[in-house]
């Protein structure tokens, strides 16, 4: 087996650790927003972007060269690889991952010892934890911009129910963007571009279809032609703050989306159980979604 196919082949076990850790970070800080007062919340955030900065720092003290080349490639799900890590590492480092069984990664070892692969995978703690941190900071970039739309909310008399949808899963907040989504028609081409590049329905849309998807007035629903992908595209929309974190819950109450094969819509419990692990060619869809903040 080469290289890369031992690389993408560990890349998968290692991608459900980082989402695993990274979501119980987000959400010990989702909690503690909820219940401090107003003072204890902003110094939570605070407190919280200290340490994974501080973390982070002396990161790049340690290994540079690792560091450099994960940072650079933190939106991708494929870093092992197709980020060029490999090139960074010695003949006698890349040798051992070469030879490595990548089926004996497992994410229970990991947590009750991290290192616990570093002598036959060198670096590998080292790189798993970096990329925690760094969509762990991203998270909380996306916590810092809801918390300051909540406070401008609160300001104008919203109410605290209201405020504070964004922790419920069975409520769905009635507006006039469902998804609470603001691309531009650039944006919405690269969105439409993405998805029918990547297959997530049986027919290709327009940029007017997904408009239409959008604000929940479809003429016919979507036919999905694979859950795994829906919900990684829009999963990745959700972390970047780019649409509503009851995203599942809007498609699931408007019948937005059919099932494949068998009949009857799309529910979150169908999209919560997809997103799990990035699909198979999720690498089209970073690269779309990586180009909407340069427009």
């Amino acid at each position: 087996m080469t290289l890369e196919e031992v690389c993408n082949k560990i890349q998968r076990p290692i991608n459900s650790i980082i989402q695993s850790e990274c979501r119980t970070k987000i959400r010990s800080i989702e909690v503690g927003l909820r219940i401090l007062i107003e003072n204890q919340k902003i110094e939570l955030l605070d407190n919280a972007r200290l340490e994974v900065a501080t973390e982070l720092g002396a990161m790049v003290k340690q290994c540079y060269r690792i560091y450099d080349v994960v940072d650079e490639w933190q939106d991708s799900w494929n870093f092992m690889w197709g980020g060029g890590l490999m090139e960074v590492l010695t003949p006698d480092e890349k040798s051992q991952y070469r030879k490595f069984p990548y089926e004996t990664v497992d994410y229970d070892q990991y947590k009750q010892q991290p290192d616990f692969y570093d002598k036959e995978l060198p670096h590998l703690s080292f790189i798993i934890n970096e990329m925690i941190l760094l969509k762990y900071a991203s998270e909380l970039d996306n916590l810092e911009s809801w918390y300051t739309e909540r406070k401008k909310k609160s300001r104008i008399g919203l109410s605290d129910e209201k405020v504070d949808d964004r922790f419920s899963s069975s409520k769905l907040t009635k507006s006039d963007k469902p998804f609470e989504e603001k691309f531009d028609d650039v944006q919405m081409e690269l969105l439409t571009n993405c998805i029918n590049e990547a297959h997530l329905f049986k027919i290709s849309i327009t940029a007017d279809i997904l408009n239409k998807f959008f604000a929940c007035k479809l003429d016919t629903p979507l036919h999905s032609e694979n859950n795994r992908r829906i919900a990684y595209f829009f999963y990745s929309l959700k972390i970047r703050n780019y649409i509503t974190e009851e995203w599942k819950a809007v498609i699931e109450n408007n019948n937005l989306i059919l099932a494949p094969e068998k009949e009857g819509y799309l529910k979150s419990s169908n999209l919560s159980s997809a997103q799990e692990n990035p699909p198979r060619n999720h690498e089209i869809i970073d690269k779309y979604i990586n180009q909407l903040k340069r427009h």
